[in-house]
C-alpha cells in the first residue's frame, strides 16, 4: 500500500448522520443509568455489564449501523483459509477475491442494499462511502499487514441479494497466533446472533491451541454451527465430523450442528440448499431487539429490588424501635422505683430526724421511742435495700445494646431516605426512557 492510498482514503468526507441526537441522547442516558446502578452499591459487576452495559452498547451500535438493525447477524468466522469468502461468494452470488491466503484485514458486514456499494465506519464513528476501488487497500496482502483497525472499525459492503432481506453477515478476519487479528474476531463475536464457524476438511479438526481457545473464550453463543469446507477433498468427511463433535462435547463447546460445505459443481447445489434452510430457519427464529423494552424491565426489576430492600430496612428499623420503646420502658420503670424509694427513704429519714429532735432531744429514750425509732431504721434499710435491687436491675450490657440499637436506628433511617430518593430516581428514568426514545 502506498502513503497516497492512504491519504485518499483520509481525505474522503464523511456522510450526514442524520440520528446523531439519538446517539448522543442514548450515551448520555447510559451514563446517568450507570452511575445510577453503580451508587446503588448492590448489584454485582457481571449484573452491570449483562444488563446495562451490554444492552445500551449494542443498542448504540444498532443505531450508528443501520446495516445490522432488524437483522439476523450471521458471523462467519475461523481459521485463515478455510473458505469464509468462497462460501459468502456461493450464497450471496458474490465475486469478492479468495486468492490471497489471508484476505480480510478488517470486519466487513455484507447487508442488504439496492446496489452494490462499499462503506466505512471509522474509530470516530463517521461513516464514508468508498469507491470499489479502495477495497483492495484492506487486503491483507496489499495493505501490507497495515494497522487499518486503529483507524477503520469496520467495512460494509452492500448487495441486492434475496437471503440479505432478512440476514446481514460478518465476514471476519482469520484468526491465527496473530493476537491483532484474534482480537479484531474477538471483538465483533458480541454482535453475532449466529455463528458459522468454518473448519477446513483438510485439516479434519479444530486446533487445541488458537481455534478450542478462541471458541471457549469468545464464543458464548448457543447458536453456533460448525461449517466443514472442502469436503470433496477427503473421502472420511463423516469420520471428521464425529472427531470434531467429540471434541466440542469434551470442551464444553454448544454448538447446533455440523454443516458441509464444498464449492464443487456436483455437490454444490445440495450443499447450500442445507446451508440456506439453516439460515431460514435462524432468520425466522430471530427475535428483533427491543432495547427500550428491555431496559424498561431492567429498571423495573431494579426498582422492585429497591423496594424489597426498602421495605426490609423499614421493618428493620421498627423491630428495633419496639426493642428502644420497650428498654426505656423498662428503664422507666426502674427509675421511677428507684425514685419511689428514694421518696419513701427521705420521709423516713425526716420522720427519724423529728422523734429525735421532738421526743428525745434531752432525756434517755423511752421504750415508745425507742420503737419507733427502731421501725424507722427497719423501714430505711428496707428502701435502701429496693434502691439496691433497682440499681441492679440496670444492665450495664443492656445499655451497652441500647446505645448500638441506636446507632442502628440512624443508619436505617439513612438508608430508607436513600432507598426512597434511589426508587424515586429509578422511576424518573424510566419516564425518561419511555419520554426520550418515544
Amino acid at each position: 500500500m502506498e502513503l497516497n492510498d492512504l491519504k485518499e482514503l483520509m481525505a474522503l468526507k464523511s456522510e450526514e448522520q442524520t440520528n446523531i441526537p439519538k446517539l448522543e441522547s442514548i450515551s448520555e442516558f447510559y451514563h446517568e443509568l450507570r452511575n445510577f446502578v453503580d451508587n446503588l452499591n448492590i448489584y454485582k459487576v457481571e449484573f452491570i455489564e449483562n444488563y446495562i452495559d451490554a444492552p445500551l452498547n449494542k443498542w448504540y451500535k444498532l443505531e450508528q449501523m443501520p446495516w445490522l438493525k432488524d437483522k439476523c447477524v450471521v458471523g462467519v468466522m475461523g481459521r485463515y483459509s478455510t473458505g469464509k469468502t468462497t462460501l459468502l461468494n456461493s450464497l450471496l452470488q458474490l465475486s469478492l477475491p479468495t486468492d490471497s491466503e489471508a484476505n480480510t484485514a478488517l470486519p466487513t458486514y455484507i447487508a442488504n442494499g439496492m446496489q452494490t456499494e462499499y462503506r466505512i465506519l471509522d474509530v470516530n464513528g463517521n461513516i464514508k462511502k468508498i469507491p470499489e476501488s479502495f477495497v483492495k487497500l484492506f487486503d491483507h496482502e496489499y495493505s501490507g499487514n497495515f494497522p487499518f483497525s486503529k483507524i477503520i472499525e469496520y467495512m460494509v459492503l452492500y448487495q441486492n441479494a434475496e437471503l440479505l432481506r432478512t440476514i446481514s453477515f460478518l465476514d471476519t478476519p482469520g484468526i491465527s497466533k496473530d493476537e491483532r487479528d484474534m482480537s479484531l474476531t474477538a471483538s465483533v463475536t458480541s454482535q453475532c446472533d449466529v455463528i458459522f464457524w468454518l473448519v477446513s476438511a483438510m485439516n479434519g479438526q479444530l486446533d487445541a491451541k488458537v481455534e478450542i481457545p478462541f471458541l471457549k473464550k469468545h464464543i458464548a453463543n448457543e447458536n453456533l454451527y460448525i461449517v466443514l469446507t472442502f469436503t470433496d477433498q477427503r473421502p472420511d468427511v463423516e469420520g471428521i465430523k464425529n472427531t470434531i463433535a467429540k471434541t466440542l462435547q469434551k470442551e464444553g463447546i454448544a454448538y447446533k450442528g455440523i454443516l458441509e460445505f464444498t464449492n464443487k459443481k456436483s455437490q454444490v447445489e445440495n450443499c447450500l440448499q442445507k446451508i440456506n434452510s439453516t439460515l431460514q430457519t435462524e432468520a425466522l427464529h430471530f427475535k428483533t431487539f427491543q432495547p427500550i423494552a428491555f431496559l424498561e424491565n431492567v429498571l423495573k426489576e431494579i426498582n422492585e429490588h429497591i423496594s424489597e430492600l426498602l421495605s426490609e430496612t423499614t421493618k428493620n428499623k421498627n423491630e428495633i424501635e419496639r426493642e428502644c420503646s420497650n428498654y426505656l420502658n423498662r428503664t422507666k420503670n426502674i427509675l421511677n422505683s428507684f425514685g419511689n424509694s428514694l421518696d419513701s427513704s427521705t420521709r423516713e429519714i425526716n420522720s427519724l430526724t423529728s422523734t429525735v429532735n421532738n421526743r428525745c432531744s434531752s432525756v434517755l429514750l423511752c421504750s415508745a421511742t425507742y420503737q419507733q425509732l427502731q421501725g424507722n431504721l427497719s423501714t430505711l434499710i428496707n428502701r435502701y435495700n429496693s434502691m439496691i435491687e433497682s440499681y441492679n436491675e440496670l444492665d450495664v450490657d443492656e445499655i451497652i445494646k441500647f446505645g448500638a440499637m441506636n446507632v442502628h436506628f440512624e443508619n436505617h433511617e439513612s438508608h430508607i431516605e436513600s432507598l426512597t430518593e434511589s426508587r424515586n430516581k429509578c422511576i424518573e428514568l424510566i419516564n425518561k426512557l419511555k419520554k426520550l426514545f418515544k
